[in-house]
């Protein structure tokens, strides 16, 4: 909810509430997963972020692997990608003053699979190739 794109009603960075965009979220994740073929990965980077009105946490990265789970997919990978550390501290010069709030320098990288599990196989099926350098070492 840092970002606020105005593009429209239907623009869900304007939801009311985390529950009325939590709810169209997990239906357009459903929706995304019915396109996927069987074992396809998908790649959500998210932040968690606060509720607008109390300034609790609202965890969207679990939110999100759950409406994965709840589509028909399993998590595959989970990483942390770190940000800028500059842009935090901007952030903390406002939230910290207001509320004492840490900053996030980071997102989660949520890797999911359609379908059970996806292995080295599966891997070469879709095309996917060892990289040279991790074959030289093997």
């Amino acid at each position: 909810n840092l970002e606020e794109y105005k593009a429209g009603p239907n623009d869900l960075s304007g939801a009311l509430t985390y529950d009325l965009f939590l709810a169209k979220y997990r239906r357009i994740i459903a929706n995304a997963v019915k396109l996927l073929r069987p074992k396809a990965l998908s790649v959500f980077v998210v932040g968690d972020v606060r509720d607008k009105k109390t300034g609790s946490m609202c965890t969207l990265h679990h939110d999100t692997v759950g409406a994965f789970k709840e589509a028909g997919c399993a998590m595959h990978q989970d990483a942390v990608l770190t940000t800028a550390i500059g842009t935090g501290a901007m952030r903390a010069t406002k939230t910290m003053s207001a509320g004492a709030k840490l900053i996030n320098t980071h997102q989660n990288v949520v890797v999911c699979v359609k379908g059970d599990g996806f292995t080295p196989a599966d891997a070469r099926a879709a095309g996917v190739r060892p990289n040279q350098e991790s074959q030289q070492s093997q």
